[in-house]
């Protein structure tokens, strides 16, 4: 008898513990702003949303996904881009991301795939290496097909 009331004593914490609320998940999450710098025949300058989960973690790769706005600062030449990305860090220094860009040159579209690996300081800190692969038959020369990024996200809270 006690041997029957200590498995469905064991059985029933078991369950218990494996079960999570909505709740827990999203609170894990982190709400960020990225900023960047890319250099891609050009210079572009990058700011946007994130939401992820485990940035900052030793211990537990990072991922998350998110929208930015790219943009040159060249008044009498401007091109803008809308993206959106998600990336994935793999703990303390690697990191990649991939990237849908559709950039505006005047009435110009031009929308890229763009993969991306580098260096990732805990997912706060990018310097990726991409290619940017042009899917439309319309390409802006000024929006190379190599790029060099540096994005740093600041993250609203930690797990």
């Amino acid at each position: 008898m006690k041997t029957t009331f200590l498995n469905i004593i064991l059985i029933t914490l078991s369950i218990h513990s494996l079960g999570q609320n909505a709740d827990s998940l999203i609170s894990r999450s982190h709400f960020g702003i990225t900023l960047g710098y890319i250099s891609q025949n050009n210079n572009f300058w990058t700011i946007g949303g994130l939401l992820g989960k485990h940035y900052r973690s030793l211990h537990v790769p990072s991922h998350g996904y998110g929208m930015a706005a790219e943009f040159n600062l060249n008044q009498s030449n401007p091109i803008y881009g809308a993206k959106v990305f998600y990336e994935y860090n793999f703990g303390i220094i690697l990191g990649s991301r991939i990237n849908a860009t559709t950039y505006f040159k005047g009435s110009v579209k031009d929308f890229r795939l763009t993969p991306e690996i580098g260096l990732s300081g805990l997912g706060i800190v990018n310097f990726f290496y991409g290619y940017n692969i042009p899917v439309l038959g319309s390409e802006i020369s000024e929006v190379s097909r190599h790029r060099f990024n540096i994005t740093i996200n600041i993250i609203g809270r930690k797990d």
